[in-house]
């Protein structure tokens, strides 16, 4: 095996020990030897967690829930999502900060879009997204 690539995967390694929870190693696959082996393809990190929010900010508009909304965080190979599969959000970022801001801006976007969506118009989900908006937000 290529020395390169068994110092690469000792520095991965290295690297991944000295996350802080929740970002710690949980399993290993067995080893490649073939000579495109990415060693980062091989590791999983526990790497999800939940975090409840009230106020959703951007630069000149606040946002409040009547309850918490649950933000599910978590750590991909390069980046960081923040979802909440109840509202169909999905947001990305490079760090865990960066996804969060992401998740503040489509909440007010679609705060603001279902607030002024008319109700004849919509169907579905959407009308059931409607409702939650209405009755879970509002703005300061």
């Amino acid at each position: 095996m290529n020395d390169t690539i068994v110092q690469e995967t000792y520095n991965i390694v290295e690297e991944l020990k000295s996350y802080p929870p929740p970002f710690k190693m949980n399993r290993y696959n067995s080893v490649s030897t073939t000579s495109d082996f990415i060693p980062a393809n091989y590791m999983k990190v526990k790497n999800i967690f939940t975090l409840p929010k009230w106020v959703f900010k951007s630069l000149d508009v606040c946002i409040k829930s009547r309850v918490p909304i649950e933000i599910v965080l978590k750590r991909e190979t390069e980046l960081f999502t923040a979802e909440n599969e109840n509202l169909n959000i999905y947001a990305l970022g490079t760090t865990a900060q960066e996804a969060i801001d992401e998740f503040n801006k489509h909440i007010i976007f679609l705060f603001h879009h279902y607030k002024n969506a008319e109700r004849e118009k919509l169907t579905g989900r959407a009308i059931e997204l409607k409702n939650i908006f209405e009755e879970k937000f509002f703005e300061v």
